[in-house]
Parts: C-alpha cells; structure tokens; sequence
C-alpha cells in the first residue's frame, strides 16, 4: 500500500477539490467512485487517478487514505459497504467530510483493522475551481481514534488548511449548525434585505449592488472588531422611534417580512447589551 495513496467516494466539489489539492501536492489519487459514472470518470481525470467506478469498493484497495465525500445521508450506508467488502487495506484511514457528523458514523473501523475520522473544511464552495483557490487557511475540524487523527492532521497540513480542536462538550450538529447560521443564514439575510427594498419598488440587481459594500464594511467590521464592536444603527443607539417607524413600514408595505424583523430586532437588543 502506497504511503500517499487515497481515494475518493462522492465526486461533488469538496470531494473533488481535495483530491485535486491532495494531487498536487504528492499524494497519489488511486481512483474515485461516484453514482453517475460520468462524475466519477470527470474527477478521476481531473485529479489524476486511473480508476473509476460506480462501486466504492473498487477503487480502495490500494490506498492509504479512503475519503467518503458523498452527501451526509448517505455516509453511513457506503462505510457500512466498504467495511464489509474486506477490501480496505489494514491501517488505511477511512475519514468523511460532513460537518455534522461524528466520525463514529463510520462504523466499527477497528474491528476491520482500519482507522476513523472525520475532517470538516469550515468554508463554503460554490465549485470546484473556488474550493481550489480557497481551501489554503481555511479551518478544518479532525477528530477520531487516536489513529485516524494522526493520520488526519498531515493531511489538513498538506491542503494548506489550519486545525480547529472542538472540545468533548461541543456536539458535531451543534457546531454544524453554528456554521450554517455565518454561512447559509447570512445568505438568507441578504436575500431578505433585498426583498424589503423590492417591496419598494426597488429592483433586485440594484438593491444588492447598493447594499454590497454595507454587508462587506460590516463583515471587516466584524473580523476586527467582534460582533459587539461592530453593531451600529438604531438599536445600538437605543433610537426606539427609529426602530418603530421602520417596523411600521414593513407592516404596510411587505407585512410577510416583518415577524423575522421583529425576532432579529430582539436578538440585536441583546447583542447590543454585550456592547454597552
């Protein structure tokens, strides 16, 4: 078994994009599985590995690393396959890259002589070019058997990545869910903020591109300062009448939006008493 040899299951853009990475720098892609054999053969070109296949077990048997990069609800089931296949090499990593699960998802690895684990890079990727250029400094949280961490971390290292050590009392959804609130609610935000200026009769090109360096301003803002630290506006200021006015035009004009206002209002009350 190559020292360096990995394969991937799941040919979607964080799959493919770690491959690609890993590719690049000295590890080497022995194959890639995916349901559509046309994804699986795409990736395998694109990272270098000969093998491709719509069976996971294919593809393993010479690698030191096993990657399963297929979407969360179907991890356990292709752990479950390849462990039962005998086909993964004694000592190989079998790792997943969801954020919302533990490692233990993978099954008993240690009966099958093999370690676990789990990396998750904290980032978003809208394709797999983006999650090339962008996965240097991004955060990647590990954990495992004693093993399969040992075996993670030179690989988080070797993306260009940093390691984030969750403790024992932070659950993987827990944490997940932290993740999706910066990243995924934040696209919602933006989306709402659009619709109430469209209510308006603003239209929607022109409400994103005049709020954009505000959101911008304010994620710097953020980074530097803290949340606390950056919150400005009428609630930091304690401007009731403000406050008041605009929910009462979000009453007449766009009433569907107002119930999100109001409990993101009273969250910004809070946010606004940590800052003083």
């Amino acid at each position: 078994m190559p020292t360096k040899a990995f394969s991937i299951i799941g040919a979607g853009t964080v799959g493919t994009a770690i491959g690609c990475l890993l590719a690049r720098q000295g590890y080497q892609p022995v194959g890639v599985a995916s349901r559509r054999l046309v994804s699986a053969r795409r990736a395998a070109q694109r990272m270098g590995a000969q093998a491709y296949s719509t069976i996971p077990a294919d593809v393993v048997q010479r690698s030191r690393y096993v990657f399963i990069a297929t979407p969360d609800r179907a991890i356990s089931q292709v752990a479950q396959t390849l462990l039962a296949s005998g086909r993964l090499a004694r000592g190989a990593l079998l790792a997943h890259f969801s954020g919302a699960h533990s490692w233990r998802i993978l099954g008993p690895c240690r009966q099958a002589g093999i370690h676990g684990a789990s990396l998750h890079p904290l980032y978003t990727f809208p394709d797999v070019d983006a999650a090339i250029e962008s996965m240097k400094s991004v955060w990647f949280t590990v954990e495992g058997d004693p093993g399969g961490v040992r075996l993670a971390r030179p690989l988080v290292r070797a993306l260009g990545g940093k390691i984030l050590n969750l403790p024992e009392t932070l659950p993987k959804p827990l944490y997940h869910g932290a993740a999706s609130s910066a990243s995924n609610f934040l696209v919602t935000l933006i989306s709402y903020s659009i619709r109430i200026l469209e209510s308006g009769g603003l239209g929607h090109k022109e409400a994103l591109r005049a709020l954009f360096p505000l959101i911008r301003a304010t994620l710097d803002n953020v980074e530097r300062l803290g949340p606390a630290g950056a919150l400005t506006g009428p609630i930091a200021r304690g401007d009731v009448e403000t406050v008041a006015a605009q929910l009462q035009a979000l009453d007449q004009h766009a009433p569907e939006l107002a119930p999100l206002f109001r409990a993101l209002a009273s969250y910004t009350v809070r946010v606004a008493q940590e800052k003083g």
